[in-house]
């Protein structure tokens, strides 16, 4: 990639976080920082700019924050991820950008060396997007994209039958993977159970470094 490139980073935090009481998850605190702070640290050695996907009905919780609020477009609001995706694409196209990198806002563990090596991979082998795959899972939610694939979203949301999963659509392109050798990074919080997991992995490593 090349020094000069403009890369971008969003987060996607537009879900109504059923399995999190509605409250917005991103929010939440973990060792006394929102988790959506974690995955921006993650990105900072990469991107010029994060900004924060989320629907109208959240953003005002978000806007505390400082970032650019990158609200779903109107008319495909409440369709899924799909519709966080699109509007990030827009915005990445509106600021010019070579790529954007995208991630889960309950991601707390992801680290600098993802992004790092998903934007290698795209160089490398030219795809619309490469996402990340582990052993147990592939995570299409941590992937970086060509912002010119905003067309061609676009164009799939336009099918009233489209599949609203972000891997249906991405499948429709020219994707890669970037596999990687085992999930611990990946571990999410779905549930507020989950933050209690989230500190012991937090405390696990400290005493492992």
């Amino acid at each position: 990639m090349a020094r000069d490139a403009i890369i971008l980073g969003l987060i996607l935090a537009g879900g109504r976080a059923e399995r999190f009481g509605g409250a917005p998850k991103g929010l939440a605190l973990l060792k006394g920082e929102p988790l959506v702070s974690y995955v921006v640290d993650s990105f900072k050695q990469q991107v010029r700019r994060v900004g924060i996907s989320v629907s109208a009905l959240n953003a005002g919780q978000y806007a505390v924050l400082g970032h650019p609020l990158v609200l779903d477009h109107p008319d495909t609001a409440g369709r899924g991820p799909l519709s966080g995706l699109l509007a990030g694409l827009d915005w990445a196209v509106n600021h010019q950008a070579d790529v954007l990198l995208i991630a889960p806002c309950d991601a707390p563990f992801l680290t600098p060396a993802l992004w790092r090596s998903l934007l290698q991979r795209l160089d490398k082998t030219g795809s619309d997007a490469v996402i990340a795959a582990a052993p147990n899972e592939t995570h299409p939610l941590c992937a970086a994209l060509r912002p010119s694939l905003a067309a061609k979203l676009k164009a799939y949301l336009a099918n009233p039958g489209a599949r609203l999963a972000v891997r249906a659509f991405l499948d429709e392109v020219r994707v890669e993977t970037l596999s990687l050798p085992d999930d611990s990074q990946f571990l999410n919080v779905n549930r507020k159970e989950d933050l209690a997991e989230a500190e012991a992995a937090f405390a696990s490593r400290e005493r492992g470094s």
